[in-house]
Order: structure tokens, then C-alpha cells, then sequence
């Protein structure tokens, strides 16, 4: 259908981008409104719709502050990324010390926006049933909205714990004073809702999927990752084999060609962030960058996030994408020469910025690679490291220009050291995609051994750090809510 496509998405994006900046401020009591029966009209409303929810997606990867951004909630208290030197802002420096602190803007801002997605989701699965459309498009509609839904709520169940759940739109002030559910209750609720998200989606490649817009490979990648988190081996092992046997994705020769802007929305990519330049750029990628030192013309250079030098060390020399993922020199812009500096992540790097400003790189989300380790890392909790789990793990490792795990030095084929060597396989191959911190969490482990009382050099992490702090203002605005322990 000629109006369901990627375009809808960024029209909405441009709305979203333009009003998020003041939404705090501005509360007004609107004397007239329009009723969500009299909108919800038509299949053109029911897209709209559904646009809406993605539209907040891009929110969490863009700058609420001079050098910051909502995105570091995930990078800063994980043991690859430290916060950048000069830059000197509060928030996100206590994230990287682990002084979680209940008035962090990042997790007011991660709390709110996840909830805003959720009640658009709500809204799209309450009103799209009643509107007479064509029926394959209103499934497919809904399936998006049950596939956002759960994204949403399993970022906010991993992080906070117990959260409120809501599965019908806030119409009224009655029905905003909620208390926590139980994290089983979330945790079903997520399986449900990606279950039924997987009837309707289409397959990438089937001619059908629009780019931008979730799959059945998206949802069943999530279910095999929600299944992993729980630790309900063969569920995550038979999803992921799903996703595998569907032969719609296939890893990037070349593992550095992931992350070009030529390539988004590639044969890797299961689900990603959506930026087009103009229309909403993204800008995560200037975090990154050198603290002006002059490689880019047209963008901010920030210097905000920086790689942990133990992490950094932790690649072996031969792995390509130390390689890929790092740099320490680049030339200058303005063509003086070559400027060196201490490691920085050149992953996001987009050289295109020096010529137009702004970026149109995607955020990936979930890629291939990851399923391949999700099926390795079950599969092994299952059987073992038998030929199925080494198949996984080793196309990961061959595109790294690795030799195949069985053939390292010090193998063993004992589950404990296929399941370190598949933990520390993800924390190369994903890095800095917004992983690391949550395999810390279910794993209870970090770099240096265990997670509690790991020091990152700027913090030591404490047992309540396994859960966010609920945040402030939520607390003070819905008095069923009940702070985490140690908050």
C-alpha cells in the first residue's frame, strides 16, 4: 500500500523532533480537543497511528544536552565505555561511577519515553480493531504495535525491575496512579505480546517489509533474546534456529560494512533506528568523536564516551574488529595533517558529516551476529558445545578473522568455557549497541570477574545496582509507586 512506508515514518519523526525539545514545558489546558473515536477513522489514521510509536523511537539516541544523551543510560555503566574527560555533566558521570541517583535525567528521560511508546502502542491495539480496512494490513498494524510494546517494556523491566503495566491507552488522570507489577507479570506480558506480533509480520525480503518497520525475524529475535534473559534455554535455542533457518538475514563479509551509512537497513540488520538526514539526522555518532581535535567540519565533537581501556586491551591484536571498532588517528579536516589521539570508538564514525552536516546512520538494534550468539549461547546451556553451537559462534568469529573456537589454544568442551568464551564473544561483536550492560546484569559478571564490586575506574558497583532507581519524578507525581532498595 503506497502510504505505508517508510516516508509515513519520517513525517512523524519530523513532528516528534521538533516538538520533544519543549514538551516539558509547555502545559496548557486545551478547551477543545479531538476525540481518539473521531481520529481513528480509516486504514490512513491506523498508519498514522502506529508511525507515532516509531516516531519515539529515535529519541533515545538523540542530544538532550550538551554532550549528552539517553542512549549513555545503557554505555556508561557498562565495562566498555567510560565518560568522556572535560565534559563534565553530572548525570552522566554519576552513571559511570554507579551513584545512581533517583533525579538522573537520563532515566527519567528512558522511563518517560518508554512509556509515551507504550501508551501510542495501547492506543493503536484499542482503536485500529474497530476500523474497517483491509484486514492483512490492520494485522500487520497491530503486530508492529504488540512488537513495540514488548521492546519498550523489556528495556524498562530489565532496567527498574517491577514497573506498571499498562496494556489499555491513559484516556483520563483516573487511571495513571498505578502501582508495580510483578516482574513475571511484565515478563508474560512481553512473551504474549511478541507472540502474537510474530502471526502477522511479514519476512525481510518477502517484498513486503518496508524499512524501518518491524518483522517476524525482529519479533522472534527479541522472544529468543527475552527467552535467554530468563534462562528458558531451549525457547531462546528453537527461536533463534527459527530465525536462522528463515535464511533472510546473512552477516556483512565484511563486519565494519554494518556500521557504513551506505549499508543500513542491510542484510544484517533485523531491526535498527531510523535517521535520514534532513528529515531527522542522527548525532550519536558526534559522542564519539575525538574531543575537537578538528577531524570533522560540520559536527559537534564531544569526546563524551570513551572506550575502557580494559576492554579496549581485551581484543586480541588479530581481531578485526578491535580494528574496526577503534582508531587512534584520523586525518584533519582542514587537510594540516594526521591528528593522533588515545583510543576513541570509531564504530559510528560517518566521514559524509564533514560535507553536509548531520548524519543519516541507523542505530542498530538487533543484528544477525546476535542471533547466531543467542543460538550459540543456548544451545551450549542445553547440550553443550556440540557442532551446532560452534557453527553459530564460529561464523562470528570468521568474520573476525578468528580461527574457530575449538581450535584455540586452552579449548575445552565443557559448557563453563563455552559459556565465557559466548559471553565474551558478544561484548566484542556488539559493542557499544546497547548489550553489554545488560548481559552484565543476567549474568551477574563483568570484565574483571564478578559484578558486584567491580571497579570501573570511576565507581564500584553496588548490589542494589542491579535496578535502576525509579525515577524521582515519578515517585512524586504517583504515590502507589515504591522506590527500589537502596534509593
Amino acid at each position: 500500500m503506497k502510504n505505508y512506508n517508510f516516508k509515513c515514518i519520517t513525517t512523524f519523526l519530523i513532528l516528534a523532533h521538533t516538538f520533544m525539545g519543549c514538551h516539558e514545558f509547555l502545559e496548557e489546558n486545551p478547551e477543545t480537543f479531538i476525540s481518539p473515536n473521531a481520529y481513528y477513522r480509516n486504514a490512513e489514521d491506523a498508519t498514522s497511528a502506529i508511525n507515532a510509536v516509531y516516531a519515539i523511537l529515535p529519541r533515545f539516541y538523540q542530544g538532550i544536552a550538551y554532550g549528552e544523551s539517553v542512549f549513555f543510560t545503557l554505555e556508561m555503566p557498562s565495562d566498555q565505555a567510560l565518560s568522556g574527560t572535560g565534559v563534565s555533566v553530572v548525570d552522566q558521570d554519576r552513571l559511570d561511577a554507579y551513584i545512581y541517583d533517583p533525579a538522573i535525567r537520563h532515566l527519567r528521560l528512558w522511563w518517560q519515553y518508554s512509556y509515551q511508546g507504550i501508551n501510542a502502542a495501547n492506543s493503536v491495539l484499542y482503536y485500529v480493531p474497530d476500523i474497517e480496512m483491509n484486514e492483512n494490513l490492520k494485522n500487520r498494524i497491530l503486530s508492529e504495535a504488540y512488537y513495540l510494546r514488548a521492546y519498550f517494556y523489556f528495556d524498562l523491566v530489565r532496567l527498574f525491575g517491577a514497573v506498571p503495566l499498562s496494556i489499555e491507552p491513559t484516556l483520563n488522570i483516573s487511571n495513571v496512579n498505578v502501582s508495580r507489577d510483578e516482574v513475571t507479570v511484565i515478563y508474560d506480558q512481553i512473551i504474549q505480546d511478541l507472540i502474537r506480533a510474530e502471526n502477522h509480520l511479514p519476512l525481510a525480503g518477502s517484498g513486503e517489509v518496508e524499512h524501518g518497520r518491524a518483522t517476524k525475524g525482529a519479533a522472534s529475535t527479541l522472544l529468543s533474546k527475552v527467552y535467554l534473559t530468563l534462562e528458558r534455554w531451549e525457547d531462546a535455542s528453537n527461536k533463534a534456529e527459527e530465525v536462522v533457518n528463515s535464511g533472510a538475514y546473512q552477516l556483512f563479509n565484511d563486519y565494519s560494512q554494518a556500521f557504513k551509512v551506505e549499508n543500513k537497513n542491510g542484510i544484517e540488520h533485523i531491526f535498527s533506528i531510523q535517521f535520514e538526514r534532513v528529515i531527522i539526522s542522527s548525532n550519536f555518532h558526534a559522542w564519539f568523536l575525538p574531543r575537537y581535535r578538528g577531524i570533522q567540519a560540520n559536527t559537534e565533537e564531544f569526546g563524551a564516551i570513551l572506550p575502557n581501556m580494559d576492554f579496549y586491551n581485551s581484543y586480541g591484536e588479530d581481531d578485526y574488529r578491535k580494528t574496526a571498532n577503534f582508531y587512534t588517528s584520523y586525518p584533519a579536516a582542514d587537510g594540516s595533517g594526521i591528528v593522533e589521539f588515545e583510543p576513541h570508538i570509531f564504530k559510528y564514525f560517518d566521514p559524509s558529516v564533514d560535507v553536509v552536516g548531520g548524519s543519516s546512520m541507523n542505530y542498530p538494534k538487533i543484528r544477525y551476529a546476535e542471533t547466531l550468539l543467542i543460538l550459540a549461547e543456548a544451545e551450549n546451556e542445553i547440550n553443550g558445545p556440540n557442532a551446532k553451537a560452534l557453527n553459530a559462534i564460529n561464523q562470528v568469529r570468521s568474520r573476525a578473522k578468528l580461527p574457530n573456537l575449538e581450535n584455540t589454544e586452552g579449548f575445552q568442551p565443557t559448557k563453563e568455557y563455552f559459556r565465557n568464551a559466548v559471553l565474551q564473544e558478544r561484548s566484542w561483536e556488539l559493542a557499544y549497541e546497547g548489550n553489554r550492560y545488560f548481559d552484565m546484569l543476567r549474568t551477574n559478571t563483568s570484565i574483571s570477574g564478578a559484578l558486584v564490586g567491580y571497579d570501573s575506574g570511576s565507581g564500584v558497583f553496588k548490589a542494589h545496582n542491579i535496578l535502576f532507581p525509579i525515577p524521582q519524578r515519578e515517585i512524586d507525581n504517583n504515590n502507589s509507586l515504591v522506590q527500589n532498595p537502596g534509593y
